[in-house]
């Protein structure tokens, strides 16, 4: 009799899984792997936030540089293919970007940068603009000056020259010295 006990426990023991706890266990994980994907994908974004504005202030400290090194001239932008490569590759900023210019992290058509630059008569200036994916952070709000026209600025993907009005909901992130 006690042999049959034995047997009957150890019977109980091999019938596995119950349909509704595989379920609950898999919607378990359902969950988890959601919220995973949810926190990635954020992180990403801020991840591409991150690299356009230190981009930017790459740019911004070349454009520095540039103005120190020649007596607070400004460079002028060309527009047409291949121009925002070539001024970091061969032009201007050649020698304080050895890198080459910055491309944004999508490079697609709705996340660009551009860069403007005004020389005529004594201003001398310049403007990088972003557009970021999250809330841009504080002191990134200069707008562009009246005056300044379609040619003394360039984007990043070459494929429409753009001039911002201001940083706003379409760039929403801008350093540079634009007073005039």
């Amino acid at each position: 009799m006690k042999n049959k006990k034995v047997h009957l426990a150890f019977a109980r023991a091999k019938r596995g899984f119950t349909l509704i706890e595989l379920l609950v266990v898999i919607a378990i994980i359902g969950l988890l792997s959601t919220l995973a994907v949810v926190s990635l994908n954020n992180a990403r974004s801020k991840a591409r936030d991150a690299r356009r504005v230190s981009d930017i202030k790459t740019i911004q400290t070349a454009a520095e540089l540039y103005k120190a090194d020649n007596n607070d001239g400004m460079f002028n932008v060309t527009t047409g293919a291949g121009a925002w490569a070539t001024l970091g590759a061969s032009g201007a900023l050649a020698t304080y970007l050895p890198g080459g210019m910055p491309t944004d992290p999508t490079n697609s058509g709705t996340s660009i940068y551009i860069l403007c630059t005004n020389d005529a008569g004594t201003a001398k200036n310049y403007l990088v603009n972003a557009l970021l994916e999250n809330n841009a952070p504080a002191g990134g709000t200069v707008a562009v000056p009246s005056g300044w026209a379609v040619a003394d600025c360039i984007n990043s993907i070459d494929t429409a020259v753009v001039v911002p009005a201001a940083c706003n909901a379409a760039l929403n992130f801008c350093l540079g010295d634009a007073t005039m």
